[in-house]
């Protein structure tokens, strides 16, 4: 999966290289004409139509004033669970206009208003303009045959300012989730996918954009799940030569609650660097699962990023 996911996600050059800004806007403006209805599931959409799929995300901002300006002086807020993902699905099925929405502020892109929106893959590349803020974002496709979801995608963002001292970025996760109540209480599965997210560190000289296999063995009796991530590979922003990356390969354990859809564990990588995530549980009954995560290796690197999966 991940030489394919890796090829598409490069398709748009411009992804993740404008970098960094205040986490309260960029990119186009633009309302949409069309109602908005709940996201149920991904196969019951009937374009036109504009559906609102709520989720998690987790903002980062930083100064823009040094070569690697999300380390060191980095703040990486609470992970916010009332993010929303405004889609706008055009009469031919095509995506005209996406707006991700949290308390930390908002970022939109409207094809009307001049931004760019190219969904011709499975990973859906944003990119937009607003006055002086340059916003750019990615989007799991999620009904790509790569994929093949129903209840869930996830994606991410990264907006600059040049009129602002400060950048952000934040991985994001929606979908339909699953009640408390309707998550298994025995037996096991495993559920599979993919995870993607932003790298960078204090001596790397540039930020990179990962993808990794991903597996997660839930053991619903004991509201645990084993989290791996394995084939990590990466590329330099503006450089298409890919290249594996071992050592951020990450693993952990997380557990919920009874009847809680809100599971929360630590990552740490193979070199040693911690990080938290968090996620929900997607569909009727707990089809799917997706989340994101932040690891901030002591101030000498970072990577944040979202994932998701189905069983």
């Amino acid at each position: 999966m991940l030489k394919n996911i890796f090829t598409l996600i490069f398709i748009f050059p411009a992804l993740f290289i404008m970098g960094l800004l205040t986490g309260c806007g960029g990119g186009g403006g633009g309302s949409s004409s069309v109602p908005a209805n709940p996201f149920v599931k991904w196969s019951a959409i009937t374009p036109p139509e504009t559906v609102v799929a709520s989720g998690i995300s987790q903002i980062t901002t930083f100064p823009t004033s040094t070569p690697i300006p999300i380390l060191l002086t980095e703040t990486t807020s609470p992970v916010n669970t009332t993010t929303t993902a405004s889609i706008k699905y055009l009469a031919d099925g095509s995506i005209g206009a996406l707006t991700i929405t949290s308390p930390q502020g908002s970022i939109s892109w409207d094809e009307a208003s001049g931004d760019i929106i190219d969904d011709s893959s499975a990973i859906v590349t944003f990119y937009g303009t607003n006055g002086s803020a340059v916003g750019q974002g990615y989007a799991a496709n999620a009904i790509d045959p790569l994929f093949n979801w129903e209840y869930q995608t996830f994606g991410g963002w990264l907006v600059q300012d040049f009129n602002s001292s400060l950048g952000a970025a934040a991985p994001v996760s929606v979908g339909s989730p699953t009640a408390g109540s309707a998550i298994p209480t025995s037996g096991s599965a495993t559920f599979t996918g993919v995870a993607s997210g932003m790298y960078a560190t204090i001596t790397g000289g540039r930020i990179f954009v990962t993808a990794s296999d991903l597996s997660v063995n839930a053991d619903f009796l004991n509201r645990s799940l084993a989290l791996t991530t394995s084939n990590t590979s990466f590329v330099p922003l503006g450089n298409y030569d890919t290249r594996n990356l071992p050592d951020i390969d990450m693993a952990g354990t997380l557990t919920y609650a009874p009847a809680s859809n809100s599971f929360t564990g630590t990552l740490i990588t193979n070199h040693g660097s911690a990080g938290t995530t968090t996620g929900r549980f997607y569909g009727p009954a707990a089809e799917e699962l997706g989340g994101v995560f932040t690891i901030n290796g002591g101030a000498t690197e970072l990577y944040t990023g979202a994932y998701g999966a189905k069983r």
